[in-house]
């Protein structure tokens, strides 16, 4: 049971991540330098947490992602009139089989969000070799995965801060100064009327994740706080 304990509180305040994790590494090696190591340890900064180290659990478990409501995502649209009349019309023209047809573009992320597994498994084994060693792409069929992976990418760490600013999404306009466009991305090219239903892009909605799901595991590394 004591060891059962250390294994609930490893989790509960760190995740499913081992103590050779290459970020926890470079922690601990911070540690153990001399000013440090003189001076505090990690029990001290459970202690010092406001509220004590039973907070300092408590939070930790607070910030474990669930369920999409744990995200606190907030869209910010910035189409104009005529942008956001094209954006319906996409969503029109990409079939009944997309599920895009008359939704909003925060209902199409979330979904996007909710869903697990991989829309393109081959395409995605394809690219294992270019995505951070951290990421434990085996988990993919978790149904918190892309949640984790979305907040990791957009935060630095796969969970939340309760106290801390939204997620914001924007949908903005093509020629936008921070967007880059889609264009020449093979996999949402925007001249290909339709998809071949007996190939693994079978369909937009397909590509949409799949292209969305790529987007966020490169991203992941650029910036951590695991």
């Amino acid at each position: 049971h004591r060891s059962l304990g250390w294994e609930m509180l490893h989790n509960a305040v760190i995740g499913p991540f081992n103590r050779e994790n290459a970020y926890f590494a470079a922690f601990y090696e911070g540690f153990r330098m001399p000013f440090c190591a003189e001076t505090f340890d990690i029990c001290d900064i459970a202690r010092s947490f406001k509220g004590g180290a039973e907070d300092f659990v408590r939070t930790a478990e607070l910030s474990l992602i669930t369920e999409y409501d744990d995200l606190h995502v907030l869209y910010v649209n910035q189409l104009g009139a005529t942008e956001l009349q094209a954006f319906q019309n996409a969503c029109a023209d990409s079939g009944q089989s997309s599920g895009f047809v008359g939704k909003l573009f925060s209902d199409i992320f979330r979904e996007f969000l909710e869903e697990a597994g991989a829309p393109c498994p081959e395409m995605l084994n394809s690219l294992h070799g270019r995505f951070n060693l951290a990421i434990r792409v085996n988990d993919i069929n978790d149904p918190t995965f892309r949640m984790k992976m979305f907040c990791w990418a957009t935060t630095g760490a796969p969970r939340v801060m309760r106290e801390g600013e939204p997620i914001r999404v924007y949908l903005v306009e093509d020629d936008d100064e921070s967007y880059m466009g889609l264009s020449d991305d093979p996999v949402l090219a925007t001249d290909r009327p339709t998809y071949d239903p007996s190939t693994e892009l079978k369909d937009a909605r397909t590509a949409v994740h799949h292209w969305l799901l790529v987007q966020i595991l490169d991203a992941i590394g650029n910036y951590n706080t695991l």
